[in-house]
């Protein structure tokens, strides 16, 4: 006989009334999955249940997949179990599917926000919102949904009210976000429960209906609205706040302006003349002259202005808004003052200017406007806004086609445009006209050392620097320029000083390290300014290389893990320090396939055919590169391959033409060096070798002149005193020797013909008897026959 009788389980896709509560204890069911995966974990112990969260940038979620809730009414404890870190916590709710669902997440940093996915699509509904003395380590959150309506409470004080109607009915689920500052982050749910039995839930949300948000609740999730775009909610929101504190100007403030951004400029009107007159601030003053202003109110926008000038003098916004009033009234006088006034204020901003041009050539003044104009080209130039920079080329043609300053605009459009050589031509001109505009300097440099005349381009650039010494691009131009030959070091200093955190100063800082061996210094410049560019091809490839040469190879290859011409050809360079000559040669295969015609790929993917013994593709690829673009490295390598295969007379034409085009590498001289000793050319190799110096030829050439020594010269020594002569080993028959006068010491005297003992005269004068030498040790007469004498004393004889 059964006591209890087992409660039938509803079907999962029935909508539930029920009301479930858990404290997670030992005699406390849970219904959250709990699971451990790469990105997070989810498990119940010690009376809580616990998402850890394993990676930055992770949204995460462990569902209760039993049921299906309409409305209902979530109490819930929850905590932050890390101490640092940045991370939100909350619920899923009415969760479909994985592509729709509303979720509700509260920050650690004291900000909530509340969302819908809907079919895969996120939409905020309320952006984040601050919330007031609020602590993550441990808070109460209750969300009360009824039909399309949404309450969210925190700590018991009500903090959001939201409606949306997409999604009616679905599961929870206990949810974690981590951002991009730590690795893990835990959150706790302690205590959860949902009520869902529609009568008791009634009486919860009547006794939840007596709390109401504060003002500045209303007010901050208003905020939230304004920024999303939702003007429409907030200003609802905005008029809850002001039934709460009438007076608060702020809030009267932002209803104003939803209202603007709604068009509904009369009731936007009415709110704005709500604030008295001297409690009107900048802003609001601000925001009341451009309501006029946009809703074709002219007067009323130029009388607040001039009204209120004494608060809005240093605002250049106001100056420029009370031009465009000026300007739209037939005043062009007036609003040429005002504009020049807002461009006084801020000259870096071109419109200012530019609006001041029109206004002044309206007015008939053409010089001052040509003025106006060409500052406004000259910010937009430096700001690189070329699409309005092109645009201020007629206004200046219209007033004055050959003025120096339009021909100083049309040289840096030619620029712009690639038109180098029309644009050199510009830039020439303006300079013998005396332009003192740096850029022309600059830009005229830029085109010099790209036709390759480095000379004249640094000279243009120092012109560009004592125009203006404190711009940091010119510098770090010259620092380029100087970067191969050593001497950039002062130029690159004063880069970094002026501009210490952009990242093409810093990619040079690191190229610089890179260059000084310091590794780690350029790992660290690389680092930073991979972390400003992160899309900059060319950063990252220098990033890589640092990564490498401190020993982060997974790093290394991670960072440029893309499949880019660039980062292709990178991996086929540090394939080839790691010595995997088969990867290198697939990442400069597939390189090759994107650029089909740049000869330094094939280059190196020649090299490693090389290296990796596929000879014919190396030998196809040299004939390409030969055949389009010539280079010493090329032959060089091409002179190698053909020695390997035996074809002498290619190898030594291939040696030689790559000697021509370089011919102080010792790399092509050793070379060439080798293959002629290999073929028994000693003296061709001698001959080769002398012309360089040992500390130019490095530790490979000495080797190379020290065999070739020992295979050409011969070495005899005095056996008293080991004085050495060197002579070559074939020496053609000397003549007769023939002796004029004493010869002096250091000459041989002679070899003993039984014991093989050589004399110098210095040493063989202790044994001399009646005018003859003898051996000191078989007292043999020595003597002058061995042909090497003979050619030292006929050497020695013809020297003098």
């Amino acid at each position: 006989m059964k006591i209890f009788r087992k409660k039938e389980r509803p079907d999962v896709l029935e909508i539930i009334q029920e009301k479930w509560t858990t404290s997670f204890g030992l005699f406390h069911k849970n219904r959250f999955e709990e699971e451990d995966t790469d990105d997070y974990s989810s498990s119940v112990s010690g009376g809580k249940f616990s998402l850890q969260l394993k990676k930055k940038n992770v949204f995460v979620w462990a569902d209760d997949e039993l049921y299906r809730y309409d409305d209902f009414l979530i109490t819930a404890n929850i905590g932050a179990g890390s101490d640092e870190g940045y991370s939100s916590s909350g619920f899923m709710f009415r969760k479909t599917d994985d592509t729709s669902y509303y979720y509700f997440l509260v920050s650690n940093r004291g900000f909530f926000r509340f969302d819908i996915v809907f079919n895969g699509i996120p939409s905020p509904i309320i952006g984040w919102t601050a919330l007031e003395d609020f602590s993550s380590d441990s808070f109460s959150l209750q969300i009360l949904a009824e039909g399309e309506s949404f309450r969210f409470y925190l700590d018991n004080s009500l903090v959001c009210e939201a409606a949306d109607d997409r999604l009616s009915a679905g599961s929870v689920a206990f949810i974690a976000q981590n951002y991009d500052e730590k690795d893990s982050f835990t959150w706790n749910l302690r205590k959860f429960q949902i009520e869902s039995r529609h009568k008791e839930l009634g009486k919860h949300a009547a006794r939840l209906a007596a709390k109401q948000m504060s003002a500045e609740a209303y007010i901050r999730e208003a905020e939230s609205l304004m920024t999303l775009g939702r003007y429409t909610h907030a200003a609802v929101e905005l008029k809850k706040a002001l039934a709460l504190q009438p007076g608060d100007s702020g809030a009267v403030l932002m209803t104003a302006d939803c209202l603007v951004n709604l068009g509904l400029y009369e009731e936007a009107e009415r709110y704005f003349l709500m604030i008295p007159e001297e409690s009107r601030e900048s802003g609001a003053l601000m925001s009341m002259a451009g309501m006029y202003y946009i809703s074709n109110n002219l007067l009323k926008t130029r009388d607040l202005i001039k009204d209120s000038i004494s608060r809005l003098e240093n605002n250049p916004a106001a100056w420029n808004l009370l031009g465009n009033a000026e300007y739209a009234l037939g005043n062009s006088e007036a609003a040429a003052d005002a504009y020049g006034r807002a461009f006084s204020l801020d000259d870096s901003f071109a419109l200012y200017s530019v609006n001041e041009g029109r206004a002044l050539e309206k007015s008939g003044r053409m010089e001052p406007a040509l003025a106006a104009y060409s500052k406004a080209s000259s910010i937009f130039y430096r700001d690189g806004d070329y699409e309005s920079l092109f645009e201020m080329l007629p206004l200046m043609e219209s007033i004055d086609s050959s003025s120096i300053a339009t021909e100083e605009l049309r040289g840096k459009i030619l620029f712009a445009q690639e038109l180098f050589d029309e644009a050199e031509k510009v830039l020439d001109e303006v300079i013998k006209k005396k332009s003192t505009d740096s850029a022309v300097f600059y830009l005229n440099a830029l085109v010099k050392y790209r036709n390759g005349d480095k000379t004249k381009a640094l000279k243009l650039v120092n012109k560009a620097l004592k125009i203006e010494p404190e711009y940091y691009l010119y510098h770090l131009r010259k620092a380029e320029w100087l970067f191969p030959e050593g001497k950039y070091t002062k130029a690159l200093e004063r880069a970094l000083g002026l501009a210490p955190a952009d990242p093409w100063v810093l990619n040079m800082s690191g190229l610089a390290a890179m260059q000084n061996q310091d590794f780690n210094e350029a790992l660290r410049c690389f680092s930073a300014a991979s972390e400003l560019l992160p899309d900059e091809d060319e950063i990252m490839v220098n990033y890589s290389e640092a990564l490498y040469n401190t020993g982060d190879s997974e790093k290394a290859f991670e960072v440029i893990s893309e499949d880019n011409f660039l980062f292709l050809n990178q991996r086929g360079h540090l394939y080839v320090k790691s010595g995997d000559y088969q990867a290198s040669a697939g990442a400069y295969e597939r390189a090759l396939r994107i650029q089909p015609d740049n000869t330094d790929v094939m280059l190196n993917l020649a090299s490693v055919c090389f290296e990796a013994d596929m000879f014919s593709r190396s030998e196809e690829l040299l004939v390409r590169v030969l055949n389009t673009s010539p280079s010493a490295d090329a032959y060089n390598l091409m002179g190698n391959l053909t020695s390997l295969k035996g074809e002498s007379a290619r190898a030594e034409e291939s040696y030689k033409a790559a000697l021509k085009l370089q011919p102080d590498s010792s790399g092509i001289i050793c070379n060439l060096a080798s293959f002629y000793i290999a073929k028994d050319r000693y003296h061709e190799a001698d001959l080769l070798l002398s012309g360089i110096s040992d500390s130019e030829l490095g530790e490979r050439g000495i080797k190379l002149k020290k065999t070739v020594f020992r295979y050409i010269m011969s070495v005899h020594n005095c056996s008293v005193c080991e004085r050495e002569w060197i002579v070559p080993k074939k020496i053609e028959t000397p003549g007769a020797l023939k002796l004029v006068g004493e010869p002096p010491d250091h000459m041989p005297a002679g070899q003993c013909p039984v014991c093989g003992r050589i004399y110098c005269i210095g040493c063989a004068k202790e044994n001399l008897v009646e005018g003859r030498f003898f051996c000191t040790e078989c007292s043999t007469a020595i003597k002058l026959s061995a042909d090497w004498m003979r050619y030292l004393y006929n050497s020695d004889m013809l020297d003098k």
